[in-house]
């Protein structure tokens, strides 16, 4: 590239500056060819098959005025002068509008005139550059190679294809079409719509007032204050922005996807990458894998479907569903219902505000704060639950479960797995095995179905009337304690071991609980069974 700027408006004249360089790769020469002519505001200008520096700005004047620089290094002055008359600059009316034909022999490897021209040597070069100012409503056709394009304050519909070179669009608005490859892409301040595809090379897009769509690949996009929606498909591309006021779709891979302020809703669908996610007024779809994820507010609902992705989710003001597996998963507050599948994955959530249905293997879990239901599905899954409104349902094996105050009904499938349960304020069911039972702090019926598990109850708060305790196991101790007050019949069965109790104590042969005669209706009903010692007292 020679310089950049525009020049003011010449007159139609062709002009040859030399400029000679005492130095190995010999002379360098130029020539200056202009033209100018009276246009209308609106048309059209074409300008095709040019290999060139070309910018383009607005003018004053309903003209187009150009300046052609062509520079040529070469040993031989002759040469570069047998060379400049071959030159020549043209603006002639073209279909709507007008064509500017800039005329000037190409290098070839073998044969034809340039290799008779320079046959001393092959180290010629050659560069030219275009300086055009329009009116500032114009619309442009524009074709080149191997140069860089600049294009300031023009509006209209502006189709730019150029190749492996830098474009540079500022100002202005309209319609922009833009090709490219190979080199970088900045446009800023256009008040119109874009669709740019840029092989090979980087975006920038920044204060756009329309519509947005970017094909790319393997060079970083990178964007701010869209006031359209935003389309953006590449490929191996990190892609870094903020501020769409539209709708907002992201394709890539293997790199990393930062968004923040999207106004509208939002889909990424990066394979591999890394995405971090901010502040989002609609809604959101995420598709990724093997890369963490991280997203911090979205207003609307929120879709995660991924693969060996660590999953980081704060702040979501509708339903969250979330699939992953093998890395970790954080989510926290959350307005409405969460769902996590989530295989082989830590699961941590708090302060949920409806239903959460989780589903993991192997790793713990842990809940804080939920105002609906909770239900867990886990295989070998250590569990901890705290502050849950609504009822709970959890299954698990091998790992320990614990539970803290729960203000619906618990249910407990737990094969092999301890149980912690303190403060609960609905109804207790437990199936589980060879792992400890232990229940504080209870409010409703409590029925524990054991095998081989140690049983203890204590601290009971409270037993509606007519309530049912059921503790049943095999070869371990049952402990049971009842406030003092508590009306109670009781049927405690066990073949090796002891029973004490407080309380009396009715058996019968065919193992039914028939109350007898002056036992209150309303009592309590509690039936325990092991072949270990039973113990029942009050508090």
């Amino acid at each position: 590239m020679m310089r950049r700027g525009m020049i003011a408006v010449l007159c139609l004249m062709g002009v040859i500056n030399i400029a000679i360089a005492n130095n190995k790769s010999g002379s360098v020469k130029t020539r200056t060819l202009t033209q100018k002519l009276a246009v209308k505001s609106g048309s059209l200008l074409v300008i095709n098959d040019t290999r060139a520096d070309i910018y383009i700005s607005n003018s004053e004047v309903n003209e187009i005025s150009v300046i052609a620089r062509i520079e040529v290094r070469h040993r031989n002055d002759d040469a570069i002068k047998a060379y400049f008359e071959r030159c020549s600059l043209l603006l002639r009316s073209y279909r709507r509008g007008y064509k500017l034909i800039l005329d000037v022999p190409r290098f070839k490897s073998k044969g034809g005139f340039l290799r008779d021209l320079f046959r001393d040597g092959d180290n010629a070069s050659v560069s030219i550059e275009l300086e055009i100012t329009l009116p500032e409503k114009m619309d442009i056709e524009l074709d080149n190679k191997y140069g860089d394009v600049e294009v300031k304050n023009i509006n209209g519909r502006l189709e730019i294809e150029n190749q492996s070179g830098e474009v540079h669009i500022e100002g202005g608005g309209g319609n922009l079409y833009l090709k490219n490859s190979y080199k970088p892409v900045f446009i800023d301040n256009f008040n119109g719509t874009l669709n740019i595809r840029n092989s090979s090379g980087s975006v920038d897009v920044v204060d756009i007032g329309g519509d947005v769509e970017i094909v790319s690949s393997y060079k970083p996009i990178n964007f701010e204050n869209i006031k359209g929606m935003l389309l953006i498909d590449t490929q191996s591309s990190d892609v870094t922005g903020k501020s769409v006021h539209g709708h907002c779709e992201v394709i890539t891979s293997y790199k990393s996807v930062r968004l923040e302020d999207i106004d509208g809703d939002l889909h990424i669908k990066a394979s591999s990458s890394t995405v971090d996610v901010s502040n989002v007024t609609g809604d959101a779809k995420i598709e990724s894998s093997y890369k963490r994820i991280q997203v911090d507010s979205v207003r609307g609902r929120l879709d995660i479907i991924s693969q060996s992705a660590n999953v980081q989710v704060h702040g979501v003001g509708e339903t969250c569903n979330i699939r992953t597996s093998y890395k970790s998963v954080d989510a926290s507050d959350i307005a409405g219902r969460l769902e996590i599948d989530a295989g082989s994955s830590q699961i941590d959530i708090k302060n949920i505000g409806a239903d959460v249905s989780l589903e993991s293997s192997y790793k713990p879990i842990s809940v804080y704060g939920v105002k609906g239901s909770l239900d867990i599905r886990g295989n070998s899954s250590g569990i901890f639950v705290e502050d849950i409104e609504g009822p709970v349902d959890i299954q698990t094996s091998y790992k320990p479960v614990e539970v803290k105050n729960i203000h619906g009904t618990l249910d407990i499938a737990a094969n092999s797995s301890a149980v912690l349960a303190d403060g609960v304020h609905g109804d207790v069911c437990i199936n589980n095995s060879y792992k400890y039972v232990i229940l504080k702090r209870t409010s409703g019926n409590i029925l524990v179905n054991g095998k081989s598990s140690p049983i203890e109850v204590s601290d009971i708060q409270s037993l509606p009337r007519g309530a049912r305790i059921e503790l049943i196991t095999t070869y371990k101790p049952v402990k049971l304690s009842m406030p003092r007050q508590t009306k109670a019949a009781i049927r405690a069965n066990t073949q090796y071991g002891k029973i004490k109790c407080d309380w009396p104590v009715y058996l019968n042969d065919d193992g039914r609980h028939v109350l007898p005669d002056g036992v209150d209706k309303d009592a309590v009903s509690v039936v325990i069974e092991t072949t270990h010692d039973i113990t029942i007292r009050k508090e």
